[in-house]
């Protein structure tokens, strides 16, 4: 069953000299969901977006496709806020979401992209923040992204961090999680970005809004 096609699979019947045939259909796994993406921009710059987003398949298995997103009008970006642009995935009839927030132009050159390997919290099942950042500046910096699960009271119950050096002008990945506990409702985890190597060196300067995960 490693290859598209059918076979066949013969057995006997309890008690009979009656033989069982069974013809077994291997079909390729549909795509059951898209990721949804989250980019942050700044005011009165185009944001990008990534060429390829993660699908999940109906066999379980997750894997990159091409995307083609929708025309985005300069007026959405050209005040801080939140909108989406719908992406169409080939092969597939579900839409690819990107929510990008616009953010105020200051000294921080970032492009940042950052995305959840699922689509809301589930019990026991492995979180994964992946965050795309491009340093624009002309200064090597530092990155720290971290991943905090919060409490339905709003309290830090734990959190996970991951840091890297980027060069001027260079596109590094993060990537960083941890295993959901067994309740999460009402939880919801944040994903941040600030400038700096650890939590306790950081000058928690956000390179970014958060991004929420519920």
């Amino acid at each position: 069953y490693a290859e598209l096609g059918s076979f066949t699979v013969e057995g006997t019947v309890d008690g009979t000299d009656i033989n069982a045939v069974a013809t077994i259909e291997v079909v390729a796994p549909t795509i059951l969901s898209i990721e949804m993406v989250s980019v942050t921009t700044k005011v009165k710059k185009a944001p990008v977006l990534p060429s390829e987003v993660t699908a999940v398949y109906s066999n379980g298995t997750t894997g990159q496709v091409n995307v083609v997103w929708g025309d985005i009008n300069p007026e959405q970006y050209a005040q801080t806020g939140t909108f989406t642009v719908e992406g169409i995935v080939e092969g597939s009839e579900i839409k690819a979401i990107a929510s990008i927030t616009v953010i105020e132009d200051d000294d921080n050159e970032y492009e940042i992209i950052t995305t959840f390997n699922l689509e809301k919290l589930e019990p026991n099942k492995l979180l994964k923040a992946s965050v795309q950042v491009t340093n624009n500046s002309d200064l090597e910096e530092s990155v720290l992204v971290i991943v905090a699960l919060y409490s339905p009271s709003n309290e830090l119950t734990y959190f996970t961090y991951i840091s890297k050096n980027i060069l001027e002008g260079e596109t590094e990945n993060l990537s960083t999680g941890f295993t959901l506990p067994a309740n999460v409702y009402n939880y919801k985890v944040k994903a941040f970005v600030w400038d700096g190597t650890d939590i306790l060196t950081s000058n928690m300067q956000p390179l970014s809004k958060e991004v929420i995960l519920e």
